[in-house]
């Protein structure tokens, strides 16, 4: 028989939010999460989660500091980061402008957290590859994946040109540089779509053949769910 009361057992999740406010002020820890929120000002900022000793602290950067938000968003869940409140400097409008620093080294990784939370997202059909990418950043969410039929159309029919009509020649664009989308290459490649040796250009063909749908930021999810569906 199910206890569904267990459910309010369950410890009480620790949260803090992260403010500096002297130099040197710093915190460090494994980084599990990146989400979008709205600060007290108004200003939409990340918010990055750091877990430390069974605590989450989390930190918000605004989205005007690109120079931070940008070094973020390179950054994998399980790496061990941490930020510090480097320097002061004079901004002009009375208030000083805190430089804030990230620290991190892609070799500096949380290997217990990293290999439960891939483990985790295999089950519901993640690539590691993607899993250890912030949903923000791949629109792809920890939710169960439902198999999906996929239907193969059969191509049309050429219709013929007459022969004074001019031939008119369009080269096609090349591949959109992504890790995404290289991501999912390879997912193609793992399901026996293409080779490994296929260019960028030849598996989106076949991406695109087998799920009906362009390797586009807006079809990133719905390909990954097709293509992890796959049985090999």
């Amino acid at each position: 028989m199910t206890n569904y009361d267990n459910i309010f057992d369950q410890p009480e999740e620790k949260v803090e939010w992260v403010s500096f406010k002297t130099v040197g002020d710093k915190i460090s820890g494994t980084y599990v999460d990146l989400t979008e929120d709205i600060d007290g000002f108004g200003n939409p900022q990340l918010v990055v989660t750091l877990l430390r000793d069974g605590v989450k602290y989390k930190y918000g950067v605004r989205h005007t500091h690109t120079w931070l938000t940008d070094q973020v968003k390179r950054c994998r869940l399980g790496q061990i980061i941490g930020f510090v409140f480097a320097e002061e400097k004079p901004s002009g409008k009375g208030q000083p402008t805190k430089i804030i620093q990230l620290k991190q080294n892609p070799t500096f990784v949380d290997e217990g957290w990293t290999k439960t939370w891939v483990e985790s997202q295999a089950k519901m059909g993640i690539p590691a590859d993607i899993a250890l990418r912030p949903s923000i950043l791949t629109g792809v969410t920890a939710a169960p994946v439902t198999p999906v039929a996929v239907p193969v159309t059969a191509p049309a029919a050429a219709t013929p040109v007459a022969a004074a009509a001019p031939v008119v020649e369009t080269v096609a664009p090349a591949p959109v540089a992504n890790p995404v989308f290289d991501t999912i290459r390879n997912l193609a490649v793992s399901k026996n779509l293409v080779t490994a040796s296929a260019t960028p250009a030849e598996t989106d063909a076949k991406i695109k053949e087998v799920t009906g749908l362009d390797l586009t930021e807006a079809n990133t999810t719905q390909i990954i769910v097709t293509l992890s569906s796959i049985a090999v």
